[in-house]
Parts: C-alpha cells; structure tokens; sequence
C-alpha cells in the first residue's frame, strides 16, 4: 500500500502496470472487508455462499502490495539507516493520522454504540481495534526491518539465490498441507520463515526481473487462468471444509497473522500478476495492445495512477465508511450479497478517495494522509 519508491533510488519512470496491481490491491481488500459484513447470514444461505467468494476472490491485495515492495526495493543501493529514516516515517506518520481521526469519528458516533457508556469507554476501544485491525502496518514494520538482509542476499546470489528461497517456500506449502490433513503441527521442522511475507516480496521481485521462454500473450493468458482457477478451486476447498486458512496460519505455523500463506494464494497473487505485467509488454497481440493503451492512456490513466498513489491512505480510512453503514441503521445482511457487495465496494472506496485527495490538498496535512 505505500508507496516504495526509494528516495535513495529514485526510479527514472514509473512503471504503470505496478500502479494498475496496486490499483486493483486496494480494491480487493476493500471488497474483503465488505463481503465480512455478510459474515452473520445464515450458514449455507445464498449471501453466505457469496461471502466467502468475495472473500477469497480479494485475498490477493495483501500479497500483492508485499510483492511490490519486493520489486522497487530489492537489489537497491542504500544503507540501513538511511532507509528506515526513510521508510517508517511514510507508514506511521499516517497511521498515527488516522488514528485519530478514527477516535474523533467513534466519540461523535458513540451514542450509536450500546457498550460505549463514554469517552473514557470509547476511545480505549476505538484505539485498541484501530492497532490490531491495522494488521498489515505492523507486518509490513517487520518486513521493512528484514528488507536490507534480504537486499543483500539477492544482491550476492541473484535470481538463482531468489529459485532456492522460492522452491523452499513451495515444499513448505506441501508439507503444511500434509500437516493439515494429518492434524499434525509442524513443530520440529520449522519452516515458518519460508511461510511468511518475506516469500511474497521475494516473489514478486522474482516474477518481475524473470525472462521466461514463452511468449508474453501466453504468460498473460496462463497467469488469467492460473488467477481464475486458483480463486475458485480455493472457494470450493473452504466451503466445504477441506481447508482452513485460518488454521493454517495459526496452528500449522503460528503466525498470528491474517496473511494468507497456502499454495493456492501463492498461484491466486502469481497469476493476477503476470496478468498485468505482460498485458502491458511491448511485444504482445494487437488486440492486448489495443487493450492496454485503453487502459494506460487518458482519464483511465490518470485515475489508475491516483489511485495507487491513494492505496495507502484508502487502506488506513476506509474502515470509518464501512464504521459508518455499521452505525448507519442499515440492515445488510437482508439485501442480496450478490448485488450489494459490488455497490457497496464502489461507494467504500469513492468516499475513501475522494476524502483523502480533499485532505491532500490542505497544508501539513498532506504529509501525513498516506497519499504518496
């Protein structure tokens, strides 16, 4: 969601298909988070089947801003110092900022809440869910504080270092799912550091500097596929019970993370990247070309471009307008999921955009809104 270009080594031009990932990034996390508001309709019901769709259909945004960070801050010159200066300021300067405003919008709101009797009630409440609900700030700190052994490691052993980490993250997939049908923890053989985010932004640095011997049409059409069927494969195996994320991550591996880890999101973020990379490849179909000028020029352009510029922002105030249906009196979970999660997303994220571009606008404050 931030923004990685590096101070200390500024990209010449951006690149627009990281915008369009990071784009659509926030705009499947945002489709999550509104698909949980189905989460209290009756088990088997036709909302609660479109719930957990939505939900895994927009588990990649996560990965793929982990995938990005790989991609604009590895094998990069910089010293240590220098880039935390650099990098932690952009993720808690917002994150502060937002805090706040979340805690002024719970205390106006607060009569709308039975188990706020007060202020002193809820402020402690709004800060407490801000910090956990916050959870890719705190993963991304941990990322951030590990980035320059991994710099280094890549700049010394290169695409072939990046395949070893890479194929021990795939056998750790494998053998995690043994461990699930098992039911046995993978206690002795801790392979948790290869289940983790470091293996997203080493992935998506991987996927970005690798030459494959295809042609760049079939690589955009099998990461479509690889996307599409992955999604769907997934929808199935949770539906009915045959795999349990949530187990995975915090039984199998203990992570106490929301950061999807399972094969099957690895091939969901691999192949809605190679999507877009190689639909915007100079050497493609005229039709893929025709596609993506459409997509890269004019008002589509620039509105993909704010958007990514907006991820981060977006990702830390949009819970106050899904706060806000909460509060609303609006009985969700007696409206089709099917159209109203799609609506509902729209809404979310025009109000998030249009809010933080006001705020950028007035002084001091666009240092800190989260729009980069």
């Amino acid at each position: 969601m931030v923004n990685n270009h590096s101070q200390a080594d500024p990209p010449k031009k951006r690149i627009f298909y990281l915008d369009q990932l990071r784009a659509l990034a926030i705009v499947a996390i945002i489709l999550c988070h509104v698909a949980n508001l189905w989460a209290g309709s009756p088990n088997g019901s036709f909302n609660w089947d479109m719930r957990y769709f939505f939900n895994i259909a927009g588990r990649f945004g996560v990965p793929i801003f982990l995938m990005l960070s790989g991609v604009l801050l590895l094998n990069r010159d910089y010293k240590i110092w220098e880039f935390m200066k650099r990098r932690f300021p952009r993720i808690l300067n917002p994150f502060i900022f937002w805090m706040i405003i979340a805690i002024i919008f719970g205390v106006i709101s607060q009569d709308k809440f039975s188990y706020f009797n007060s202020v002193t009630s809820a402020v402690p409440y709004i800060v407490k869910t801000f910090l956990t609900s916050r959870w890719y700030v705190w993963m991304i700190i941990g990322v951030y504080l590990v980035m320059p052994i991994i710099n280094d490691f890549v700049k010394n052993r290169g695409l072939r270092g990046v395949e070893y980490f890479l194929l021990l993250w795939f056998i750790t997939s494998i053998l995690s799912s043994l461990s699930l049908y098992f039911n046995k923890s993978m206690y002795f053989l801790d392979l948790s550091f290869f289940a983790g985010p470091v293996g997203y932004v080493l992935l998506g640095y991987y996927l970005h500097n690798k030459e494959f011997k295809f042609s760049p049409d079939k690589l955009m059409i099998f990461g479509l596929v690889l996307f599409i069927s992955s999604i769907l494969i997934k929808t199935f195996l949770v539906y009915n019970g045959q795999l349990d994320p949530g187990l995975l991550r915090y039984y199998i591996f203990q992570t106490k993370s929301h950061l999807e880890i399972d094969i099957l999101a690895f091939l969901q973020a691999i192949g809605i990247f190679m999507v877009f990379k190689y639909l915007n490849h100079e050497n493609t179909h005229r039709i893929t070309n025709k596609i993506s000028s459409i997509l890269k020029e004019g008002i589509m352009g620039k509105l993909t471009v704010s958007l990514s510029r907006s991820s981060y922002g977006i990702y830390l105030n949009h819970y106050i307008f899904i706060g806000i249906i909460g509060v609303s009196g609006f009985d969700i979970l007696t409206h089709n999921a099917l159209k109203w999660v799609p609506f509902i997303v729209i809404v979310v994220l025009l109000c998030a955009w249009v809010l933080l571009l006001i705020l950028d606008k007035i002084p001091y404050l666009n240092k800190v809104t989260g729009y980069h």
